[in-house]
């Protein structure tokens, strides 16, 4: 057995009794190629006969991995690799290259809604993973790779065609944290309904560095699910998050779940809305926590809203009570205005001075003010001061309104103003430093 050509069937197709060339073989190249065990193929019936089941070959290569320390497990170039159940590489030390061939030449497809392939074990250790080069197809409802309690590793140009979820990050057993994988150049289809989950069975809270870059996500127009999920008691932070969005219906891109936590993830996002009557919002705005994103945004069409608990920041920290620190980017507020009282919440902090463009408009009316607006450091009051009338436009009949600060928002009353047709526009730029815990 001489020849070292992967695509070599007839050289490398061989059976049980051949073990010890497999491990002769193994030693000499550091590596294990998932044919060697093509005599473990089991032929598929019905609609998908004339392929075959891989499951049994590929557990044998990972588990030949493991035991004899090979530095890389290679895929062949079979589009319709089938798996019926889950091959699983466990280890609590380094963890080898897993490569195929490219995306849609070597790509593992479902049997029985089974996760595609799943690699766990090592938690704290810098295991080395390496996931590239592979398409995965799990089907309507299942999963496709799996990250369980493994720390330092890449997954890198892969393609998710269908399937719940492609990447889950999981924190499964007692003590375990899974941090620092990030996939690169990947590759999320429309039928693939989550990009990324972050899920806690029996692990601890910490996925920190886990996350995704130069991603291609597309979102289905019928989705509803968000791309990115962030499960109760998971806590990404200092995480990856750069890529692109085609944005096609009002699920949110991503929700935090988290009813304790705030994430962190720094990045780059491109988005490009589909559909005329698009107004998606980038974070679910319904969630208890924020998403706090350094980075910035660049988008083609005008559609998108960030959400209230989607947050860009120049800086941000976590404070040790679970509070965040932020140096806000300028960001807007707006809504509907009614008779009376309305109250417009600024997420002002303390300590800090706000300025303020207010735009209060109609038809044959608009107001528009420079204002600066402070939160006390002990507690919810503050002060508000008008600098300046920017423009005065009151053929309605209106009259001005008052404005005012209480309980952290800014009020705008006007007993004159109709129940509907009234807007305000709220631009913020915060200036200063929180208090207790300052940006310093």
């Amino acid at each position: 057995m001489t020849s070292n050509n992967l695509f070599d069937y007839g050289a490398r197709s061989i059976g049980a009794k051949n073990s010890d060339n497999i491990k002769g073989l193994s030693k000499k190249n550091h590596s294990v190629y998932i044919i060697d065990y093509d005599y473990l193929l089991v032929p598929l019936t019905g609609s998908q006969a004339g392929y075959y089941d891989w499951y049994a070959a590929i557990q044998a290569a990972f588990d030949f991995a493991k035991a004899n320390k090979a530095r890389k497990i290679v895929f062949p170039d079979e589009p319709n690799m089938y798996v019926s159940n889950v091959p699983t590489y466990y280890s609590a030390g380094a963890k080898p290259i897993f490569e195929g061939q490219g995306t849609g030449v070597t790509v593992l497809k479902g049997l029985n809604g089974k996760t595609l392939m799943k690699i766990s074990g090592g938690s704290g250790f810098m295991s080395g993973l390496m996931v590239r080069d592979i398409g995965f197809d799990p089907g309507a409802g299942a999963e496709a790779l799996e990250i369980s309690g493994t720390c330092n590793g890449g997954l890198e140009n892969l393609r998710f065609y269908s399937g719940k979820t492609g990447i889950v990050f999981h924190n499964e057993k007692a003590g375990e944290f899974t941090e620092y994988i990030v996939g690169d150049k990947v590759v999320f289809d429309s039928a693939c309904q989550q990009a990324v989950r972050y899920k806690k069975t029996n692990g601890n809270e910490s996925f920190h560095g886990s996350g995704i870059k130069q991603f291609k996500i597309n979102q289905s127009d019928t989705e509803t699910l968000p791309k990115i999920q962030i499960d109760e008691g998971c806590f990404p932070y200092n995480s990856p998050l750069s890529g692109v969005f085609w944005a096609r219906c009002a699920t949110p891109l991503i929700k935090n779940a988290n009813s304790v936590r705030h994430a962190t993830f720094e990045g780059n996002l491109k988005i490009e809305c589909f559909g005329g009557a698009y107004n998606g919002a980038v974070a679910d705005p319904t969630a208890t926590k924020n998403v706090y994103f350094a980075g910035h945004i660049l988008a083609l069409g005008n559609q998108f809203q960030l959400g209230k608990r989607f947050i860009l920041v120049h800086r941000v920290q976590v404070n040790s009570d679970n509070s965040i620190t932020a140096l806000r980017k300028p960001y807007s507020v707006e809504g509907a205005l009614t008779t009376g009282a309305n109250t417009v919440d600024l997420s002002t902090d303390s300590n800090v001075t706000h300025q303020l463009n207010i735009l209060i408009y109609g038809n044959n009316y608009e107001y528009s003010y420079f204002a600066r607006i402070y939160r006390n450091r002990t507690d919810n009051n503050g002060t508000l001061k008008v600098l300046d009338e920017q423009r005065i436009f009151n053929n309605a009949g209106y009259g001005p309104p008052t404005l005012s600060y209480l309980n952290g928002s800014l009020v705008i009353e006007n007993a004159n103003f109709p129940a509907t047709g009234l807007q305000c526009v709220i631009t913020v730029e915060p200036i200063g430093g929180r208090s207790p815990f300052r940006l310093t």
